[in-house]
């Protein structure tokens, strides 16, 4: 018998992800096949549990930190925990603790065990149009960070890192992003809507698209077909905010009044940096469909 196969047969997989209560790390976990066995490192205690075999509640001690990953020696690591604000504070110790700190731990104690890949995702607010950095927030920042100690681990070839840059996620009812501020207005029949820059892009990507990018680089056989450092998750066409509108005012049969562009703020994005696609994947959901089903997500009666 091939005690290889054998193993990896009658053994799981065992897969580690930070974050679990975010949206994206608890759709992926709902994604994965039963092959994995899930471990799970959060702020706080976690909501669901049923595909999650441990979980620890990260209070900012390394040693314990590393204990955890010691004992559970996992073959993949995706860290998706982010802390996010749109708008700077006087105080971002939390944006330090959990975006650059915990991070930084994380790739520390991660070199000394047999990791397979390491997964991050990014931020496309990190750079302006032409791809120069010019983050957005201090948030922006902080992912910069922790994006160069992350580089140091790549060039050292401890493990193998894919950083995935994602763009702006949609299809998903508690997220305060471009999409959900246009369905709120609908949601509480507002004839008029405010926007910083009806001619400015966005790169939009349901949530499912975002989950089967994870999925394809999990589950491929050969990481080493990725060459680069860092891939976008994107969509297959930017779109402006105004044509945006227009798409879901034809998808929901609601009609504005009046569309305004109206600077809220000077320091915005005017159209994303594409880089280099994810490979080995394509987007599923075109933003016709995709647009349906978050009117659905707000009214959910009218399927």
């Amino acid at each position: 018998m091939d005690h290889s196969y054998a193993k990896y047969k009658y053994n799981k997989l065992k897969i580690l992800i930070t974050g679990p209560n975010g949206n994206i790390a608890s759709n992926l976990i709902n994604e994965l096949p039963k092959k994995y066995e899930i471990y799970t490192i959060s702020s706080k205690k976690i909501t669901k549990k049923n595909k999650i075999k441990s979980n620890l509640i990260y209070e900012g001690n390394y040693n314990k930190l590393r204990r955890f990953l010691n004992d559970i020696n996992p073959k993949i690591v995706v860290h998706l925990s982010t802390k996010w604000k749109k708008f700077d504070e006087k105080k971002n110790e939390d944006l330090i603790n959990s975006n650059i700190t915990f991070g930084s731990y994380l790739l520390d104690i991660c070199k000394n065990l047999d990791i397979k890949l390491f997964i991050n995702t990014s931020s496309y607010t990190q750079f302006d149009s032409n791809g120069n950095y010019k983050p957005f927030n201090f948030y922006s920042a902080s992912k910069e960070a922790f994006l160069k100690l992350l580089y140091y681990f790549y060039i050292s070839k401890s493990f193998k890192i894919i950083n995935l840059r994602i763009m702006n996620v949609y299809g998903l009812k508690n997220d305060k992003r471009i999409v959900n501020y246009i369905f709120e207005h609908l949601k509480n029949k507002k004839k008029e809507i405010n926007i910083n820059d009806l001619n400015a892009y966005v790169d939009l990507v349901h949530i499912d698209d975002v989950v089967s990018a994870l999925l394809s680089v999990i589950l491929s056989k050969n990481y080493n077909s990725y060459k680069n450092f860092s891939y976008d998750i994107s969509s297959k066409k930017q779109i402006t905010i105004l044509n945006l509108i227009k798409k879901i005012e034809k998808v929901s049969n609601y009609k504005f009044d009046k569309i305004i562009s109206k600077k809220i703020f000077n320091e915005y994005l005017k159209k994303p940096f594409r880089g280099k696609r994810l490979i080995n994947w394509d987007s599923k959901i075109d933003l016709k469909d995709g647009l349906k089903k978050n009117y659905y997500l707000f009214f959910p009666f009218s399927i």
